[in-house]
């Protein structure tokens, strides 16, 4: 089975296509047809269980064909004729691109024309299509046509951020050996937007950088900060490794951008935004704890994802990745590699719903609070499986205060590391414990130093929590010797952060 959808004209392969807010009159193609700025050659499509979706450009009123399709006229009210998409070889649909929006439904598939500006556009929608391929994409419009070759079905991940995510294949760790393997991905599909600031809402690329091409050593190492996306091409060539099928790969990432510049302006209204504040330092030393909170902020304050608020999303903890001697600058580590393999877990056990799969570091889940010989120990039980790399850390603090805020956070020295269990010391504390904090700093520890890993080496995540015992509240200064401590996610101390 083939795909079709078609063009006039070679020249209008260019990869550079105006917007619907560009003038037709100012390029020469009013009356030609094209498929949008991030259709071409060698592109992904998604699979099923969703149908993809084409569109393009075309003259209104201008007759679209689309060969290798079945045809079946029907009378729309209001409309004029159509026929329904089958996707069978052989044959040809015919419609007519109208001014009216509308979406005319025949069995399991669908094809709308909508009219824009002074140049009508065109969407279509395939029928769910099976992992796999190569298909070829033709369209027409009168005695022309265009076809995109070389297509295939799979699973298509959007790669977005700032530097981190813009660094290439080329600036990384092992960056030739990396390379070199590119060769051996053809069926992990590349594509990169080019940056482009617009006061409005876009439909359509206004640039790009490098269009869908298979990944050799030139694409995937262009430069620095440019394309391609490291960690965006090792997360699609892990990936691709698991599930032994096509990846397409999208690279949209700017250095430096804030979260507003991604989201329009209806959309920060709507939100009620708040002021921002900048994050352009990361320093060894600093007493700051800027990017402790980011990291916090980042799970919607509760520490690890999934969770409530934030379903169906999976991070990666990088912060025991730095990199004091790069190059490009300390918050420019090197280490991609560590960074996709744990987010390629977490795509596997949230995204893809493999079971059994551990895909997170260990998080606490109970403290006991003892005192013996006026010292008090607080017991805490985690999640999984510990490996203690380092005890001579300052990674565990203690809340020792009357009120949650200010407060003084002191040092939990670590005594003893059993299977699941950490045991800390509460020198100078005593018996009163508001919260307690890990791994609470701008550079938590060194390369792949921080205190608790599980046995599949991924650390544990920096944790912000409430100790109170059960039915107390801050201040109150009851002593909880021997008593459980409910474990509540920065509930009191995220307010002040």
């Amino acid at each position: 089975m083939r795909l079709i959808s078609e063009r006039p004209r070679t020249s209008f392969l260019s990869f550079v296509k105006p917007g619907p807010g560009r003038a037709a009159e100012e390029t020469g193609l009013r009356a030609m047809l094209g498929f949008a700025s991030y259709y071409g050659d060698h592109m992904v499509l998604q699979k099923e269980p969703a149908g993809a979706v084409v569109w393009g450009y075309g003259e209104p009123g201008a007759a679209l064909e689309s060969p290798e399709a079945s045809c079946e006229r029907a009378v729309i009210r209001r409309y004029r004729e159509i026929c329904r998409i089958l996707l069978q070889p052989g044959q040809k649909i015919h419609a007519k691109l109208q001014q009216n929006i509308f979406t005319p439904r025949f069995g399991t598939s669908k094809i709308s024309w909508r009219h824009l500006g002074p140049s009508g556009t065109w969407t279509t929608v395939l029928d769910p299509m099976d992992r796999g391929g190569p298909y070829a994409l033709t369209a027409g419009q009168g005695s022309e046509n265009l076809r995109l070759r070389d297509i295939y079905f799979g699973d298509v991940w959007l790669c977005s951020g700032q530097s981190n995510m813009a660094m290439t294949v080329l600036q990384i760790t092992n960056a030739s050996q990396e390379l070199a393997a590119a060769a051996r991905y053809p069926y992990v599909r590349v594509f990169a937007a080019a940056p482009a600031r617009s006061d409005v809402e876009l439909e359509d690329l206004e640039r790009i950088d490098l269009p869908w091409s298979i990944p050799t050593a030139e694409n995937l190492g262009h430069g620095n900060f440019t394309y391609f996306s490291a960690v965006c091409w090792l997360l699609g060539r892990y990936l691709y490794e698991a599930l032994r099928y096509p990846v397409g790969l999208v690279e949209a990432a700017w250095g430096g951008t804030p979260i507003e510049a991604w989201s329009s302006r209806r959309a920060l209204w709507a939100c009620g935004l708040p002021e921002r504040g900048e994050l352009s330092t990361y320093h060894r030393q600093s007493p700051d704890d800027s990017f402790a909170r980011l990291r916090w902020h980042q799970t919607a304050d509760l520490g690890v994802v999934p969770n409530a608020r934030m379903p169906g999303t999976f991070m990666a903890v990088a912060m025991d990745l730095c990199d004091e001697r790069s190059p490009y600058g300390r918050i420019h580590p090197r280490d991609k590699q560590n960074v996709a393999h744990r987010l390629h877990l977490g795509a596997r056990a949230v995204a893809y719903g493999e079971k059994g799969l551990v895909f997170q570091g260990p998080y606490p889940t109970r403290a006991v609070l003892e005192v013996s010989r006026g010292l008090g120990l607080l017991n805490l039980t985690y999640s999984q499986e510990l490996v203690c790399r380092r005890r001579d850390t300052r990674a565990f603090e203690v809340c020792c205060s009357s009120q949650p805020s200010p407060c003084g956070w002191l040092p939990a020295l670590v005594v003893a590391v059993e299977s699941r269990t950490v045991t800390l010391a509460l020198a100078g504390c005593g018996t009163l414990v508001l919260g307690l904090r890990y791994a609470w700093a701008e550079w938590p520890c060194e390369y792949e130093s921080c205190a608790l890993y599980n046995t599949q080496g991924l650390p544990a995540p920096p944790f912000l929590v409430d100790a109170l015992p059960a039915g107390e509240t801050p201040g109150r200064s009851e002593t909880a010797g021997g008593r459980e401590l409910l474990l509540l996610p920065g509930s009191w101390f995220s307010r002040g952060i």
